[in-house]
């Protein structure tokens, strides 16, 4: 009797709220709920701005219309405040790797760089370049270039050559070239002359039409009298030949970088002279020699050391002979210790090497 009346008390104490319920979690604890009447709510609430509403299902292409609508009215109310609107993409670019970024990125990048800028200093150094190269035209004498020297119908083509290079085709600006050389080689003094014509007309037509027509066709001119040093050999003109080359690279040199046809012409002469196929030494090809190591021969090394080391090997090879006679040996001598001296000997040392070489003077 005791007993159910105990039972009855709680069940009705259970109903009225005045004792605490309990219920199972899914893994088996008790879970206490102190509100007597409230209870937890369902998975399908949610609390967002302070009261529950039921969670609706939503799919992609309406989540993106929504946030599509949020950015205009954003984008509406900040113009309307004076406010810049906000962009999703970033202020700066991202930097990546040169190793992550794409070929696309890549080849942008790479023509970015390499894209030519022109800057006015730049300009101003173009500028001084024209105006230096124009100004040498004036340098040539007409009276030294001596017109009457040369064959009637050559004369109006030269002339025009010196004052409009341009104005002549390829086909005319080949044959003054070929007079130029020829009317050297006639007359030794004359290589001087021929020099500063190539300097005039070169810088002439670098000014006006920036081509090399002319210099083209001194190079080839020049090629193919190197293939008559045997007949200039026999008419003992090849002496001649050498200062003609030393004079064009001397008056070219400080208008042009692309010289170096005139130097391997220059060394294959050398070549020729320190090495006969007859074994007979030519004294006054020496002294030609000697005379252009001593006007550039400081340049040739600078701008070709390697030919330079070969050829002075081979002097001193043929200097060690024994049946080189005396004049050559002081020759070769005088080659191996300008070479020595950094291309400077003292004027006491270049007067003993001429007499040795029989020179008084």
């Amino acid at each position: 009797m005791a007993m159910s009346g105990i039972v009855a008390g709680r069940s009705s104490s259970a109903e009225n709220g005045n004792i605490k319920s309990r219920s199972l979690t899914p893994d088996g604890r008790q879970q206490r709920s102190d509100s007597p009447g409230q209870s937890n709510p369902s998975l399908g609430l949610t609390t967002k701005h302070g009261f529950a509403r039921k969670v609706t299902p939503r799919g992609k292409e309406a989540t993106q219309k929504e946030e599509e609508s949020q950015k205009i009215e954003s984008s509406n109310i900040a113009k309307k405040a004076g406010l810049a609107a906000k962009s999703s993409k970033p202020t700066l670019a991202i930097y990546r790797p040169p190793g992550l970024r794409s070929d696309k990125e890549a080849a942008k990048e790479k023509e970015k760089n390499e894209k030519p800028t022109s800057t006015a200093c730049d300009r101003d150094s173009k500028e001084r370049e024209t105006a230096t190269l124009s100004s040498l035209e004036c340098t040539l004498d007409m009276a030294e270039v001596d017109l009457e020297g040369f064959g009637e119908e050559a004369r109006p083509f030269l002339q025009t050559a010196i004052q409009d290079p341009c104005s002549l085709n390829a086909y005319y600006i080949a044959e003054v070239a070929k007079v130029i050389c020829n009317r050297a080689m006639d007359e030794k003094p004359y290589c001087v002359v021929a020099g500063k014509i190539c300097k005039a007309v070169v810088a002439q037509e670098a000014a006006t039409s920036h081509e090399e027509t002319f210099l083209e066709s001194m190079m080839e001119a020049l090629q193919l009298l190197y293939k008559q040093r045997d007949r200039m050999k026999i008419e003992k003109a090849f002496s001649t030949y050498l200062f003609l080359l030393c004079e064009v690279y001397r008056a070219l040199k400080p208008l042009h970088n692309k010289l170096s046809l005139v130097l391997q012409l220059l060394f294959s002469c050398f070549d020729q002279v320190i090495k006969p196929l007859d074994g007979a030494f030519m004294q006054c090809e020496l002294d030609a020699v000697l005379c252009v190591l001593r006007c550039i021969g400081a340049e040739m090394d600078e701008e070709s050391p390697g030919r330079m080391c070969d050829f002075m090997a081979d002097v001193r090879d043929v200097f060690l002979q024994e049946a080189v006679a005396e004049p050559v040996r002081a020759s070769l001598m005088w080659m191996v210790e300008l070479k020595a001296s950094n291309w400077k000997l003292s004027s006491e040392v270049t007067k003993c090497y001429k007499e040795m070489e029989g020179d008084p003077s």
